[in-house]
């Protein structure tokens, strides 16, 4: 039996298993996923701290779903701007451009923002106007307790 995979740009409301650029996608391999989440992990140093401690700001998590997917968990909601997720889909563009990312933020079940090659797809209720929408998402991540290192 294969695996069931989405295609093209859904919302991880939408769609939250498998994924594929497109339907011609060859399958990902362990080579593959390594090369890419070495690459992002390099590429996101850049900008910000990459690491687990309460005053780190990122990581790439590593795990592999089976799908060309890379996921960013975020330590400090204040890393996630309009400019590191255009950074992240100039990265795909140019050097992974059958993948994409997914950056969860917690405030829903399935809330993630998902940065493919030519769109940023942000959590329902929050694309309408992505700079606000990427504020307001910011501040309820900050009410989290996994945020409360960040609270003054």
């Amino acid at each position: 039996m294969s695996a069931e995979y989405r295609y093209g740009t859904p919302s991880f409301e939408e769609w939250d298993q498998l994924w594929k650029d497109t339907e011609g996608d060859s399958d990902v391999n362990d080579q593959e996923f390594h090369a890419a989440y070495q690459a992002l992990d390099l590429f996101i140093s850049r900008y910000g701290k990459v690491g687990f401690s309460t005053d780190s700001d990122f990581y790439v998590l590593g795990d592999s779903y089976g799908d060309k997917t890379q996921d960013i968990e975020i330590v400090n909601p204040h890393a996630i701007t309009i400019e590191f997720l255009n950074s992240l889909q100039g990265w795909i563009g140019n050097f992974f451009p059958a993948w994409r990312i997914v950056i969860p933020v917690f405030i829903a079940p399935k809330a993630a923002i998902i940065v493919y090659r030519d769109t940023i797809r942000f959590p329902e209720g929050y694309e309408v106007e992505p700079v606000s929408g990427l504020r307001t998402i910011r501040e309820r991540m900050l009410d989290l307790d996994e945020y409360k290192h960040l609270r003054r």
